[in-house]
């Protein structure tokens, strides 16, 4: 088997993009017996509305139904997640028409670029509120790991802090969120809840243990349902910020993989 990497960085020139690498030859008899290549196809910081394959628009083309899942999962990452770019993980072998009952079947993983790279006015939408801002769910590399489809959830602008709703075991799609209260002891003092947001009833924070030493018991906490995003929308277009394809050699060493053959000529 031999694999070769091609890879894209976001500042070459286009006439880079297709090379080949000597070094990236090596031999594994697992692979040896299959007809058609296994490949691996890479795209970082693509738009999640907006999957652009681009130069291997083949794939969209030759494999429609992998390419509809991810199409159908980037939408969700961004509508649920407000997550607005995405990378995507696709491996596969033969084209999805010519496939039999033992072929490998093709896969498509997407996650949100956040996730690489942290939460920012580039990998997330922005105007919904405060990126990073929820504790213990994406406001640091730990807690964004183990949430992976809410690195992008924001603090309402509306909220002095935000919190995670949930323990070790689970997390909910709401956020705990803490509010400087409205009025004064005259007048009562009385919680506004951020607009547009279902939430439930306002209640004093209670401010105990060590950790609560700022913490004030006229503000309130009230736990909020996150909204679906539906403004989240496709953008101007624009190509992945990097992509890399592995080919595996075929069945016949001494041929290049079919495959090669397909994305090369979806790109011309």
């Amino acid at each position: 088997m031999f694999r070769l990497f091609v890879s894209l960085f976001a500042l070459a020139p286009l006439s880079t993009l297709a090379t080949r690498s000597a070094a990236g030859v090596e031999s594994n008899r697992s692979e040896a017996s299959a007809s058609w290549s296994p490949w691996n196809l890479k795209f970082q910081g693509l738009q999640c509305m907006q999957l652009d394959t681009a130069p291997f628009s083949a794939f969209e083309a030759q494999w429609p139904a992998c390419y509809q899942k991810a199409v159908e999962r980037g939408a969700k990452l961004a509508k649920d997640g407000n997550c607005r770019l995405c990378d995507l993980d696709i491996t596969g072998s033969k084209p999805e028409k010519d496939q039999s009952l033992t072929s490998t079947s093709c896969k498509a993983h997407v996650t949100c670029s956040a996730l690489r790279s942290g939460p920012s006015v580039k990998t997330c939408y922005h105007t919904n509120g405060g990126l990073a801002r929820v504790k213990n769910l994406n406001d640091g590399p730990r807690a964004r790991e183990a949430n992976p489809d809410m690195v992008c959830l924001p603090c309402p602008d509306q909220c002095k802090e935000c919190g995670k709703v949930g323990n070790f075991a689970w997390t909910s799609r709401k956020v705990k969120c803490i509010l400087s209260p409205l009025g004064d002891a005259s007048t009562g003092l009385r919680c506004e809840k951020p607009p547009g947001l279902r939430c439930g009833e306002c209640e004093h924070r209670s401010c105990r243990g060590l950790t609560n030493f700022l913490c004030s018991r006229n503000d309130f906490k009230t736990d909020c349902d996150y909204e679906t995003y539906a403004n989240n929308d496709v953008e101007e277009k624009h190509p992945a910020e990097d992509y890399q394809l592995t080919l595996s050699a075929g069945k016949e060493k001494n041929k290049m993989p079919e495959v090669l053959d397909i994305f090369y000529k979806g790109g011309r």
